[in-house]
């Protein structure tokens, strides 16, 4: 395993690093990518003691195998039940978050685990309790985030561990809302209200304005 010490400017996507709804802008969503959608930008990765580094991946592995883990849930439901939100939806979000993540093992020289996520899918009786299966799926996911939030991490690593746990903490909240008996009508006006917002900040990021 590559454990070389990285420091130097990598390229982290903004749309990887900045998940902050529970799904995609509506262009990213349905694939329109234009060029500006497609631009990245330039991180500073600090140069770490390997005695930090060791630690760096364990998070990083731990964080990545829960991601894994979380689509591959979703990805069951899904083929268990047929396409329903919000649980296809979901597994482009979980998706983006294992790049995000990918990209943090690649800056750091670090080798990106399997996924295995298959091994853990437990596929429910009901989709009531698909539901239920995600509150504790996005509980637990918030939980590890906030754990190692309470560490002195690097600038860049604090920024992508908080980016992804808003984005699981807005996974809950719509889990939460079809648990408790709404709808996809219910539920479509706040989560086009999170795409609009999300797609803001990412034209803040690259310096665009509309």
């Amino acid at each position: 395993m590559n454990k070389t010490i990285v420091k130097g400017l990598i390229s982290l996507s903004i749309g990887g690093m900045l998940i902050g709804s529970s799904f995609m802008s509506v262009d990213a969503q349905y694939g329109n990518r234009s060029v500006n959608q497609s631009r990245q930008s330039a991180i500073q990765v600090e140069a770490v003691s390997p005695e930090v580094l060791k630690d760096l991946e364990t998070m990083f592995t731990v964080l990545i195998n829960d991601e894994y883990k979380a689509r591959a849930e979703y990805q069951a439901i899904v083929d268990e039940f047929g396409t329903q939100a919000p649980f296809n939806q979901l597994i482009r979000a979980e998706t983006m978050h294992i790049k995000a993540l990918t990209r943090l093992f690649e800056a750091y020289g670090l080798d990106v685990p399997s996924d295995l996520g298959n091994t853990y899918a437990v596929v429910p009786s009901s989709i009531e309790e698909a539901y239920t299966i995600g509150v504790k799926a996005e509980k637990d996911n918030i939980a590890l985030y906030e754990k190692y939030l309470e560490k002195d991490l690097p600038t860049s690593v604090e920024r992508v561990f908080t980016n992804l746990k808003n984005a699981s903490q807005k996974h809950l909240a719509t889990f939460e809302a079809y648990e408790d008996g709404k709808t996809p009508v219910d539920c479509n006006p706040l989560l086009n209200e999170q795409n609009r917002n999300m797609s803001k900040m990412q034209n803040m990021q690259l310096g665009r304005n509309r």
